[in-house]
């Protein structure tokens, strides 16, 4: 259990560093060239698993075409959070991205016939009233601070389709292979579409820096981290730990690009981590009591 929640705090400060080095790229290129950088260095760290064991893709109908939804969504989703960042700061960014939970949460119910719970609903309305405070900075709604928080929720739906696709085709596809191709699908979509040309030649070596590391840390690490995660502990629980991406985001943002957020931003942050946290709680508890009862 102990090792569980090691990985899971873990997962969510990795996730956390991923923001660092994005909004520090941006600086210096678009979020287009940033994005088409990201997705380079991607296709090398999720490559080098293929060239060691000397494996080839393993490719079906499902895989195929979760892989081509996913590159789609992957692009649009980086995208969007490199949008939002030029706009907003990390930790602002970093907590809309966790409203994709609700996302899930709400497309589950309609795309896949899950339960949709009262506590879910309550949540997402406790997280929406977040979001207003985020956007309102005192008495002025600030134009700039609204479109940043509207590209972190087009992000947020990026990713939480991705979820949904990929819950309806679990048990179909190949993990490694459609990690792989959606990433080569989406660095495609991002060299044609991404007008990135142009730029290539300046990104030089400190933006390839940024571009691996937030690749490594966002993309690998991170990702590694919460798999593991769930080999010892419950989603439900798991889920809750990535709350605290924000948090760690916020911290590491202050120490290091000095950029504080603002005392409405850190309203708005807390209301939506409260929102986040009644449904979770709720199946946590909701779990804790059918395992006393097994025990009995």
């Amino acid at each position: 259990m102990i090792k569980g929640y090691s990985l899971a705090i873990f997962s969510a400060l990795t996730a956390a560093i991923y923001f660092i080095p994005y909004k520090a790229g941006i600086e210096i290129m678009s979020p287009q060239t940033f994005t088409f950088g990201l997705f380079v260095t991607s296709v090398f760290l999720n490559g080098v698993p293929f060239l060691w064991k000397r494996k080839g893709l393993t490719l079906n109908r499902a895989t195929i075409i979760s892989a081509i939804i996913f590159g789609v969504l992957s692009y649009t989703g980086n995208l969007f959070n490199g949008m939002s960042l030029e706009e907003v700061s990390p930790p602002i960014t970093s907590v809309i991205l966790r409203t994709q939970i609700f996302m899930i949460m709400f497309m589950g119910s309609f795309f896949l016939g899950e339960k949709l719970s009262g506590a879910s609903i309550i949540g997402a309305i406790i997280a929406v009233i977040g979001v207003a405070t985020m956007v309102l900075g005192g008495s002025e709604l600030e134009i700039i601070k609204l479109q940043g928080i509207m590209y972190a929720v087009l992000a947020g739906l990026s990713f939480a389709t991705v979820q949904i696709v990929n819950k309806y085709y679990i048990s179909e596809i190949h993990p490694l292979s459609l990690n792989l191709l959606r990433i080569l699908i989406a660095l495609t979509i991002s060299a044609l579409f991404g007008g990135v040309s142009s730029e290539l030649t300046t990104i030089g070596i400190k933006g390839w820096a940024y571009c691996f590391t937030a690749a490594a840390f966002g993309t690998t690490i991170a990702r590694l981290a919460s798999i593991k995660a769930l080999l010892y502990i419950p989603v439900s629980q798991a889920t809750i730990f990535s709350t605290l991406t924000p948090i760690f985001t916020t911290v590491l943002t202050l120490v290091l690009l000095g950029d504080a957020p603002s005392e409405t931003e850190i309203v708005g942050g807390i209301i939506i981590l409260t929102g986040l946290t009644v449904p979770l709680g709720k199946q946590m508890l909701k779990k804790r009591a059918l395992k006393r009862m097994e025990e009995q």
